[in-house]
């Protein structure tokens, strides 16, 4: 039943941590009554046993049965990344050396995705040598709200940018919060701001809209917010919206800015949680009241207590294993793919 290459005999979800095989078994659990085909706890391998020699080089060896499956390679985002990316090369090598039909690695949040554009002489472009990787064992990669989504032209086979804006929308709407203004932290997720303003947060009214001017040197996190254009805040609710936070500057600068303008209270809205370096300590500090972000990168229970009460994790692995079950079943995926940034 599984749309591979050839005619796949059913799929193997392959995670490659712990973190990751409890994120798919979660989300296999909440798959709804009556879908067919189902994913089942019985399609999840034994995590990938990836030992290293004393000389600390690595073998892969994945347990499962792999010859003529629909292979799915779970892929979390967890510290230390390059040598994280160096397994999943190993591991696809593996599956396909095991005979599998088709191989997609499903990675939340994609590594390396931040360097989508030489924009530094001599310097290199990361998420496409990350592509190369998948493309030479001809794998399909299957992500949540790229940085770049034009990036996702580097992958010569089938694959599929997800996006979670409904599914943080609703836990916005589900939280009773009314705001008033939408405030992008940068001019390039302007437009995506513009869209969640459009009527499609709350269907019955359109929003105020905002941008905070930005200025960055180079790849580093000293972002400096220099000013605002846009709708007034004074005594209005603003949401800042952003496809990732990483270190919480931009978020923090663009909050300062809100709160010199008067504005009555300021949340913020992440896909991605990367939450590295100084960003709970930002956070904490900030006059942002709340951050809401979602496990595409795992977040360690320490990190949200830290925050202090400012910071709720959406939990998407029932929507994440819904979509891999979709892809595994050739059914259409565009109810989840926004294409229009």
């Amino acid at each position: 039943m599984a749309a591979g290459y050839g005619y796949s005999r059913g799929v193997t979800l392959v995670p490659m941590t712990q973190t990751m095989r409890d994120f798919m078994l979660r989300g296999i659990r909440q798959q709804g009554e009556g879908v067919f085909p189902r994913l089942k706890e019985e399609d999840v391998a034994e995590v990938v046993s990836i030992p290293q020699f004393a000389n600390t080089e690595n073998l892969a060896v994945v347990n499962g049965d792999l010859n003529g499956r629909d292979v799915i390679i779970g892929y979390s985002y967890e510290p230390p990344i390059i040598p994280s990316i160096w397994d999943l090369e190993l591991t696809m090598q593996a599956v396909n050396l095991a005979g599998a039909d088709r191989i997609t690695v499903l990675a939340c949040y994609a590594p390396l995705s931040r360097g989508d554009k030489k924009d530094q002489h001599h310097g290199s472009i990361s998420f496409k040598a990350f592509a190369d990787k998948l493309n030479f064992y001809r794998a399909g990669l299957l992500t949540f709200d790229l940085h770049s989504p034009v990036t996702l032209g580097f992958f010569d086979y089938p694959s599929r940018m997800l996006s979670l804006r409904n599914v943080m929308m609703g836990k916005i709407r589900e939280l009773g919060v009314d705001f008033d203004v939408l405030v992008s932290t940068d001019v390039g997720w302007a437009k995506t701001v513009w869209k969640w303003a459009d009527g499609l947060l709350y269907p019955d009214r359109y929003l105020g809209e905002g941008i905070v001017n930005k200025r960055r040197k180079g790849n580093d996190d000293c972002a400096e917010a220099t000013r605002y254009f846009g709708d007034p805040v004074r005594y209005m609710r603003v949401l800042l919206p952003d496809d990732e936070v990483e270190t919480f500057g931009s978020m923090f600068e663009a909050g300062g800015i809100m709160k010199r303008k008067g504005a009555r209270s300021t949340w913020a809205v992440a896909y991605h949680g990367v939450l590295a370096g100084p960003a709970i300590d930002r956070l904490r500090e900030s006059s942002i009241e709340k951050l809401i972000v979602t496990n595409t990168v795992p977040i360690p229970d320490w990190k949200i207590e830290q925050a202090a009460g400012k910071m709720d994790v959406v939990d998407i692995s029932g929507f994440a294993m819904e979509a891999v079950r979709k892809w595994y079943a050739g059914e259409s995926l565009k109810s989840v793919i926004e294409y229009a940034y």
